[in-house]
């Protein structure tokens, strides 16, 4: 027996990237809902934060994570990320030992929200060159945003307190002193592989039977009621 319809079955293609994350050489994650920190050239006052870390070994980053939020809306990001060497008194030098200007970064909601409010983001930095850091040494890193006054950006906690966050008000200034805090980032040695958007192959159009078939198999079933109903008679 011939069906007149045959269900076929969609195929969906599917890209299996490898996210190359691996295992961070140093990890202040996952974020904090606490709150943030602001880290936006166009804030008042204190506008940029840094976060003490040292490394285990002698090591190349390729690639730093962070996470942060904005004050309103979702604006256009301007990063630069900045490794400050120690001043040899325990704080960051006021001069940085490597700056990296108009970094590109991946943003993606987390879905969680600082202070129950504002989406927290994470930030994926695939920098254009290694940098080279030796291990034991305390280094200080700083990701600072530029967007505006009314979205700035905060760099948010991590989940855990256990070393110190130091902030200033200007490029050149001295910082203030630390304060309790782990800034949430993680810094990687390979660079990370953001797997592209997963494609579908296009919606397939669903068979529709031509009106006047339709009309035809109605007018061909009433005949067939008909014939049974005078054959009932």
């Amino acid at each position: 027996m011939k069906t007149l319809f045959r269900v076929v079955p969609l195929t969906f293609i599917l890209f299996s990237a490898s996210q190359a994350f691996g295992a961070p050489v140093f990890s202040q994650s996952p974020p904090a809902t606490t709150g943030g920190y602001k880290s936006d050239f166009t804030f008042n006052f204190v506008n940029q934060q840094a976060q003490r870390f040292s490394l285990a070994s002698d090591t190349s980053i390729q690639a730093v994570v962070a996470w942060g939020a904005y004050g309103s809306g979702l604006p256009t990001d301007n990063f630069t990320i900045r490794i400050f060497a120690d001043d040899g008194g325990g704080s960051p030098e006021v001069l940085p030992l490597i700056e990296l200007s108009g970094v590109a970064a991946v943003r993606v909601d987390t879905g969680g929200l600082e202070l129950g409010t504002n989406p927290i983001y994470q930030y994926t930095f695939n920098l254009a060159a290694p940098i080279a850091l030796l291990g034991s040494t305390d280094y200080y890193l700083s990701v600072v945003n530029s967007t505006n006054l009314a979205e700035s950006w905060s760099w948010v906690e991590g989940a855990t307190t256990n070393d110190l966050r130091w902030s200033r008000d200007a490029d050149g200034n001295a910082w203030f002193a630390p304060q309790p805090a782990n800034l949430a980032f993680e810094l990687h040695d390979a660079p990370i592989v953001i797997p592209p958007t997963t494609p579908t192959t296009p919606a397939q159009p669903v068979p529709v039977m031509p009106v006047g078939l339709l009309l035809g198999l109605i007018l061909g079933f009433i005949a067939i009621a008909r014939v049974f109903a005078i054959r009932g008679q």
